[in-house]
């Protein structure tokens, strides 16, 4: 894989008071699927707005294919359509009367011929299996509806690269489950996913790489099993192991060293590790 983006030494203050992030480097490559940890107050939301070129960090560099983002208009338009951003919270980003207008405002203003809006609206709507609200008002749509029409606005800008911010949050179970599969197809096709979340269990389940923050500092950067391997490292993020791996651990302990390639990332793994292993008695 080929790097994406990388972040050299970046530092963020606020009032110049508190500092967000301290020196923090960091490389994305394409076609990755990457969960961000940390307590409240870690500094991941500060990171993604840093990324996104919405915040510039007061020191420190950005890079975006090879190319030193400085400070012109156009290196900062060309890392906001690389990288898209979605929020938290959804009334946040959708500002419409309805949905394709929401879903068209960003290659609108684009200035792109109308056609290739309208082609880019409709893969869009088409990838997060929204057509049917195309005419809706967004404001009457459900949570979970709306967070497919963030992540939309963002499809229609074509981004190499998508930012999630808590995207699970005030989700019910069936539309978290909705949400971890479209974001799993679309890292299939070639995005790179970023993903802050809280959920350790989504985070296992979903991130081939797992970035943890702690106090404004990337403490740990590696595969998620040797990421929550780290009692230690953990206790200083305020985390906790997914229940996954702790269960796999227990069995572990139990029965001594289970015949199974990985750790069980899913519920669905964890059945078939307990059907067809044979531990050690």
């Amino acid at each position: 894989m080929s790097e994406l983006l990388r972040v050299e030494h970046i530092s963020y203050r606020y009032d110049d008071v508190y500092t967000a992030l301290k020196d923090v480097s960091v490389s994305f490559m394409k076609g990755e699927l990457v969960a961000i940890l940390g307590s409240n107050g870690a500094g991941k939301s500060t990171f993604f707005l840093c990324c996104n070129g919405v915040l510039r960090p007061h020191e420190g560099r950005i890079f975006y294919q090879g190319q030193e983002i400085s400070k012109s208009r156009k290196h900062n338009l060309m890392l906001r359509q690389g990288v898209g951003l979605v929020f938290q919270d959804p009334d946040s980003q959708i500002i419409a009367g309805n949905v394709e207008s929401e879903v068209s405002f960003g290659p609108m203003n684009l200035r792109l011929p109308a056609d290739e809006v309208g082609r880019r609206v409709d893969k869009a709507l088409a990838q997060m299996s929204i057509e049917r609200y195309r005419d809706y008002a967004p404001q009457y749509l459900s949570g979970g509806e709306k967070k497919r029409v963030s992540i939309a606005d963002i499809l229609a800008m074509q981004p190499a690269m998508i930012l999630l911010d808590e995207p699970t949050a005030s989700l019910d179970p069936q539309n978290s489950d909705a949400l971890e599969g479209v974001l799993s197809e679309l890292n299939r096709e070639g995005i790179t996913i970023v993903i802050s979340t809280h959920d350790v269990d989504f985070a296992y389940r979903i991130a081939q790489r797992v970035i943890v923050f702690a106090q404004g500092e990337i403490i740990a950067n590696a595969a998620a099993d040797e990421v929550f391997a780290s009692d230690e490292m953990l206790k200083r993020a305020g985390l906790k192991k997914p229940l996954l791996y702790e269960a796999f651990e227990s069995l572990q302990q139990r029965f001594g060293n289970l015949e199974s390639e990985r750790k069980p990332r899913s519920i669905e793994e964890f059945r078939t590790l307990l059907e067809n292993a044979r531990p050690a008695f």
